[in-house]
């Protein structure tokens, strides 16, 4: 298996560069927040209010939802009721059509009135 080697000393430095780098970010920040911190909480009320107009805007409520369940519910009824038709006269064409359905259909009748 082969090893591979790493220079320490160069992964050290990039380490500790990147770690610096973050800090140097972060202690801006913080002394931003410290000399105004009346425009750290304007900053967060903006952002929170962005988040508030989109919540509202992508959030459908209960009422919205069970309004568009039972408008499906009842199409879905509707589609069952034209499928139940169109069976039965499916079914009916099909007696209709055929010689011999006709005819057992006929001995049927006659069997059953007297």
């Amino acid at each position: 298996m082969a090893t591979a080697t790493v220079d320490e000393k160069k992964l050290e430095e990039l380490v500790e560069r990147a770690v610096q780098k973050h800090l140097d970010l972060t202690f801006q920040d913080m002394e931003k927040v410290r000399q105004s911190p009346a425009a750290a909480i304007i900053r967060v009320e903006g952002r929170l209010d962005a988040i508030e107009a989109r919540l509202d805007r992508d959030m459908v409520t209960r009422a919205d939802f069970n309004k568009g369940l039972g408008n499906l519910r009842t199409e879905l009824k509707d589609e069952i009721w034209k499928l139940r038709l169109y069976i039965i006269l499916l079914g009916v064409l099909i007696v209709l059509t055929n010689p011999k359905v006709l005819e057992l259909l006929g001995k049927l009748l006659r069997i059953i009135t007297p």
